[in-house]
């Protein structure tokens, strides 16, 4: 609901003329005690979904604390701090279903996806590993099948974020995949 619209109905309540009277009067028994602004103030949450810092909440050290953790928390978990010879990375671990309709990925179309279409993109290496999954499929259904895992190490720069998701693209495109999983971490290499 935009602005304007809530403070017609706010001014019309106020006339007796709102049509949603219903709505505003379960509002004003939700709130305690009852005011034009708590009104006006909790139906513009909901309905904009805008988050709402309360007052009562930066006077509290504790909640000062909690809203400064919760609004820098997912900036700071890509902050690594590295020491020595380390150097900031990204891990990566991409997980491959196998089971196509017409069968499955075998092991030589594999390596051969490997060698094709991931090490051209990370000569400077890689890691893969068979395993066993199970997943839930856009129709809900839960398949389990072998799967393949593999792990890349790269700095954090647009290049191999861009292999990275050529190597899913192509990885679906050619074994007919619904998805590949990526799981990605903010970490420190050294060699």
């Amino acid at each position: 609901m935009h602005p304007r619209e809530l403070q017609k109905i706010l001014t019309d309540f106020e006339r007796g003329e709102n049509q949603n009277q219903a709505k505003w009067q379960h509002w004003r028994r939700r709130i305690h005690p009852v005011g034009r602004h708590q009104v006006a103030a909790k139906l513009s949450r909901i309905y904009l979904k805008e988050p709402v810092i309360h007052r009562r909440m930066l006077q509290n050290p504790l909640g000062a604390l909690l809203l400064f953790v919760s609004l820098t928390g997912c900036g700071a978990m890509s902050t690594i701090s590295c020491k020595g010879d380390e150097s900031p990375a990204v891990q990566e671990l991409l997980y491959f279903g196998t089971e196509m309709s017409s069968g499955h990925v075998t092991p030589e179309a594999w390596t051969q996806f490997l060698s094709d279409i991931v090490t051209p993109r990370f000569p400077n290496g890689l890691s893969a590993w068979q395993a066993s999954g199970q997943w839930r499929s856009a129709s809900g259904e839960v398949i389990r099948e072998p799967s393949y895992i593999l792990s890349l190490v790269h700095p954090d720069e647009a290049a191999p974020r861009k292999a990275v998701q050529e190597i899913i693209a192509s990885y679906k495109t050619r074994f007919r995949q619904e998805a590949v999983l990526r799981v990605k971490v903010h970490t420190c290499m050294s060699l």
